[in-house]
């Protein structure tokens, strides 16, 4: 028996799901260029559902133009012309707004709850031509998943995450009558997690060799310096990152474009982060120290932990008996043991930073401290001119004894 009451109440909802679609903010011709692109989508297995037809009545709907368009679109979509395709890829190419456009494509070749591989193909090279990171598109078509499968609690952290432009998919939540604010405050802790273990499932990590090493690629970071930028942290001027007044990178340094008209970065060419601008931004983006992120990438089992003596800040007290290879935990620092002394530290539990040079609650501390005041310059290992630490704390023998057992040296993996 036919539900009119039903009826109703889905033709009502459809026809305004999409009012605050991102995309209903481009300039008329770029409407009209979004759409065509959907429309070879559409007609990508050789058949025009009915279903998908109805997707891109509603996106023209949402976008507030005349529906009487919708058959130019089928005739688009049966015979494109050239030109018209080459505008598409020219004018949505390398911007945040792809995002949507991949989102809406991957949502249309589902309305026939069938999946062509045609269908998957032609949005395959899509996301291709228009320059979106390989990352940036499995993201997507997660985000697309957990929205179809109304699993909220594991979509949440795209709307709030570096991952995605979550301007570009709110309308989702208000499509499902879903609070924005409820569902993050719901999954925050979770949120933090999934982060964190997205970045480690991207990075190239090392851990056969002796020096255990942590390639960070310009592709991983390249989301989380757009989001930046997108919410003012950082600016792009003459061709460099500003990260405050004193800190400025240039994009050529971190293999980044940048188109200013539409504010997006674009991957210019692949690039091994090493810049320490970008690197320290990264570190207090996803909140984490040196020894944080060591143990949240290789665990805890080789840390020992350093505490640092109450009545006497040359000498650190270990956790356990010092075993070569171990890496020692200081605060949120972390180091390595260069052997490089007339005596090792093999098998000791505490040991000593040389006299007149950095103590460890100097090092531990140096951000604490205005380090243009004299209480820094008596010291050996104090760059004045740059007011930093050199990475390093040389050890002597005991308190009283200043033959050499050798150097912690600073690790910085971000």
């Amino acid at each position: 028996m036919l539900d009119i009451l039903d009826v109703i109440n889905k033709a009502t909802k459809e026809a305004n799901s999409f009012e605050n679609h991102a995309a209903k903010h481009l300039t008329l011709e770029e409407r009209l260029l979004y759409l065509q692109g959907l429309a070879l989508v559409m007609n990508a297995d050789g058949e025009i559902h009915p279903e998908e037809k109805e997707y891109i009545r509603i996106l023209i709907k949402s976008f507030e133009m005349d529906e009487s368009i919708l058959e130019s679109f089928e005739e688009f979509a049966q015979c494109p012309d050239k030109d018209t395709v080459q505008a598409f890829f020219r004018t949505f190419r390398r911007r945040q707004i792809a995002q949507l456009f991949l989102f809406d494509a991957l949502t249309m070749t589902r309305r026939d709850d069938s999946v062509d591989e045609r269908e998957k193909a032609v949005v395959d090279k899509i996301a291709e031509e228009l320059e979106v990171l390989k990352g940036t598109y499995q993201d997507i078509f997660d985000l697309f998943c957990h929205i179809k499968n109304k699993d909220w609690a594991e979509s949440a952290w795209y709307f709030s995450s570096h991952l995605l432009n979550p301007e570009h998919f709110r309308h989702l939540l208000d499509y499902y009558e879903v609070d924005f604010d409820d569902l993050l405050e719901r999954t925050e802790k979770m949120r933090n997690k999934r982060v964190l273990q997205i970045f480690k499932s991207r990075l190239n990590l090392s851990l056969e060799t002796d020096e255990l090493e942590v390639e960070l690629h310009n592709d991983i970071v390249l989301p989380i310096i757009q989001t930046a930028i997108n919410r003012g942290e950082i600016q792009v001027f003459m061709d460099k990152l500003v990260f405050s007044e004193e800190q400025e990178t240039e994009l050529s340094e971190v293999g980044f474009g940048y188109l200013q008209e539409c504010k997006s970065l674009y991957l210019k060419h692949e690039k091994i982060i090493s810049d320490r601008n970008t690197t320290l931004f990264l570190s207090n983006f996803l909140g984490l120290n040196s020894v944080d992120f060591y143990e949240f990438i290789f665990g805890g089992d080789n840390l020992i932990r350093g505490e640092i003596d109450k009545e006497c800040n040359r000498r650190l007290n270990l956790s356990s008996s010092f075993e070569d290879d171990k890496l020692i935990a200081v605060g949120d620092k972390l180091f390595k043991y260069i052997n490089n002394g007339s005596y090792s530290i093999e098998g000791q539990s505490e040991i000593y930073s040389s006299e007149g040079r950095v103590n460890f609650y100097e090092y531990v501390n140096q951000g604490l401290k205005d380090k243009t005041s004299d209480f820094f310059r008596h010291l050996a290992d104090f760059d004045v001119e740059n007011r930093v630490f050199q990475d390093t704390i040389k050890l002597d023998y005991s308190l009283d004894d200043q033959d050499s057992k050798g150097t912690l040296e600073e690790i910085h993996f971000l």
